[in-house]
């Protein structure tokens, strides 16, 4: 059985800039009504030989998306032996060492993370986030937070005055002319969460919370962490209507509270990991989230730092978050 990681990457997730023909073009694939251009497609047959997929999967892959076979042998042929991409399979390879020294340890690590994943696989719980009450801080941390085995609890958000206190009324007397950073126009950009600095905005709270409160649904506009810089202070208050789970967190860095996110149903966040464990904490609305298990990394786009390409939808309103 081929492992994820040693098949091509997906070519209707993967995002291509547009206007070229590369061959004769089927139209097999709708995905493709506006044909990727070469250097895109060159790059993303580049992508999958450095994951080691084997060139028949990728020219089939081409195939399906309509490229026709002299082509794409012609192009994957060329990648293969290309001097660029054979450099980029010797990075990381220390004076001396073997050039095959960097794949292998590449290997071995996928190895171990493919051994993770068929054994999680078998277990009856495999795909499952448990829906439990409030858990004790020793069995949190044994059978949760050191596992990295994702949770919902219910019951940990009840004694706060935010529960009951978050209503855009509340919120627009008290902060109703503070300038907050958002996040506008969001979708005049696809890449709207690599370019949100770009697309940051100043405007009062109470406008914002107007703009949240008037749409049925809208990905436009959103307050995000990465707005937290302003709003740390402008929004500062907001935190006397949060208790920061003492069971679980430091209570010595008061600097370091969370961040704070407010939008309408259907804003979006691109999937992508953290940089530390989370709690995830919903006052308002719902949220759905799509967790992927850390052994399943090697299947994964990762086109900037902590980004990936693939955008799923999720439909959110007001929360917080908290790092451990």
């Amino acid at each position: 059985m081929r492992s994820p990681w040693n098949s091509a990457l997906p070519v209707g997730q993967y995002r291509f800039g547009g206007g070229v023909d590369l061959g004769a073009g089927s139209g097999k694939d709708p995905a493709f009504a506006k044909q990727p251009t070469i250097d895109d497609w060159r790059r993303w047959i580049a992508e999958n030989l450095l994951r080691r997929c084997d060139p028949p999967t990728i020219i089939e892959s081409m195939l399906h998306a309509g490229i026709d076979e002299p082509t794409a042998r012609r192009e994957v042929e060329a990648a293969t032996n290309h001097p660029y991409l054979n450099a980029a399979r010797q990075l990381g390879v220390g004076p001396g060492a073997s050039p095959r020294a960097a794949g292998a340890k590449l290997a071995k690590r996928d190895w171990v993370l493919e051994c993770y994943r068929r054994a999680a696989r078998q277990a009856g719980s495999s795909g499952v986030v448990p829906r439990l009450a409030k858990l004790p801080r020793q069995q949190f941390l044994d059978e949760h937070y050191a596992l990295s085995r994702p949770v919902v609890m219910t019951g940990a958000m009840e004694d706060w005055p935010a529960m009951t206190r978050w209503t855009p009324q509340y919120l627009k007397d008290r902060f109703s002319e503070r300038s907050v950073s958002v996040q506008a126009n969001r979708t005049s950009d696809a890449n709207y969460e690599q370019n949100s600095e770009r697309l940051r905005r100043q405007m009062p709270f109470g406008e914002f919370v107007d703009l949240v409160e008037s749409v049925a649904e809208s990905n436009d506009y959103y307050i995000t962490a990465n707005n937290a810089g302003t709003n740390r202070e402008a929004l500062k208050e907001l935190w006397e209507d949060v208790v920061l789970f003492p069971e679980y967190l430091r209570s010595d860095d008061p600097a370091n509270r969370g961040f704070f996110w407010y939008g309408p149903k259907g804003t979006i966040t691109p999937l992508h990991h953290d940089l530390t464990n989370n709690f995830m904490a919903q006052v308002r609305g719902r949220k759905l989230v799509r967790l992927v298990a850390p052994y399943e990394l090697p299947a994964l786009y990762n086109n900037r730092h902590c980004s990936s390409r693939w955008a799923g939808g999720t439909t959110c309103a007001l929360s917080t978050c908290r790092s451990r």
